[in-house]
């Protein structure tokens, strides 16, 4: 009887995962990509920096709930969700997801256990939300060093989180480049 309730779990476990991997959007995806461009502006000569998107980057609607621009190399990878809004995007260097009203985040209490080397946090806002920017370092198996940039839009130290958005990457460059998607964010009204 064990060995078959072992079986069970094993197959809901991978079936999870599969589904969560394979998934592919329907013919109508949520999300939508389009080449809209912006004129190149300075973050520092703007009160919002939210108005500073580079030129030729493109714009992203993600499930109507949010819109961030990317770098117009990076694409959607295709992986969707199943518990929450999932997306993700990577131009092979720098790898993108987020999660809009993430069904489990991080406690708050154990950011700095949970986190890497070189741990920072920043408090900011995003589209007038109250956010929280925390930048990391990890080593993998193989030795190799990476860059994370993990966002928090909502409340997360009392667990009410909107949107979390993060990135990897094994370029150090790639964190200010985060940074500043993360700065294009503008939610629905």
């Amino acid at each position: 009887m064990q060995v078959s309730l072992r079986n069970i779990a094993i197959a809901i476990l991978v079936f999870v995962f599969w589904t969560k991997l394979c998934a592919v959007p329907s013919n109508t995806s949520p999300e939508r990509v389009s080449r809209e461009e912006k004129p190149a502006t300075s973050v520092s000569n703007k009160p919002d920096p939210q108005d500073a998107v580079p030129s030729g980057w493109s714009r992203v609607d993600a499930y109507g709930k949010f819109t961030f621009y990317l770098p117009a190399d990076m694409r959607n990878t295709g992986i969707v969700g199943i518990e929450n809004l999932h997306g993700e995007f990577s131009n092979r260097r720098l790898h993108l997801s987020y999660d809009y009203e993430p069904f489990d985040h991080l406690a708050y209490s154990r950011r700095e256990l949970a986190m890497g080397k070189g741990f920072q946090e920043t408090e900011l806002m995003i589209d007038g939300k109250k956010a929280i920017l925390f930048v990391w370092q990890e080593i993998d198996s193989r030795k190799r060093l990476y860059y994370n940039v993990d966002l928090y839009v909502g409340d997360l130290p009392n667990g009410k989180v909107l949107m979390r958005m993060w990135t990897r990457s094994r370029s150090l460059k790639d964190v200010e480049l985060s940074k500043t998607i993360f700065q294009t964010v503008k939610f629905s009204s």
